[in-house]
């Protein structure tokens, strides 16, 4: 019995140790935050742009100690919306996805930046918004 908990501890040690390795070399969040903002100052004289026929991404800005949030119009109403069946899960798997998969997006995933997206209809009513972050991805 003795030997187990002496591999149990230690196991734990070194779970322990890698989380904080791991978490010691991520950047520190005032320069999560200087990075984010200058995407975001770069991005928005671009905007606003026409992602398909019903959707416009108008905006960006952070959020959070370490975050990112886009947010979209989209031309219905809420009504509409949310009349199509499994609307919200589509796009969550959809940006999921994205975010877990984008080549250019690793350094959010790898310093910890979770993205979110945020949804309007065309008279400006909010209808959701959806989040990831890397313990989204598998």
């Amino acid at each position: 019995m003795n030997n187990f908990w002496i591999k149990f501890l230690l196991v734990m040690l070194c779970i322990f140790i890698t989380n904080n390795i791991y978490a010691s070399k991520l950047i520190s969040n005032e320069e999560v935050r200087v990075q984010v903002s200058l995407v975001i100052e770069s991005t928005k004289p671009t905007l606003p742009q026409q992602v398909d026929k019903n959707t416009t991404w108008f905006d960006m800005k952070p959020f959070g100690v370490r975050g990112l949030e886009y947010f979209y119009k989209l031309n219905m109403t809420k009504e509409q919306i949310l009349n199509i069946p499994n609307i919200q899960t589509a796009l969550n798997n959809m940006q999921v996805k994205q975010y877990c998969t984008t080549p250019a997006i690793y350094w959010y995933r790898d310093e910890f930046v979770e993205m979110k997206w945020s949804y309007i209809d065309k008279n400006n009513e909010n209808i959701f918004s959806l989040r990831a972050n890397p313990n989204d991805c598998k």
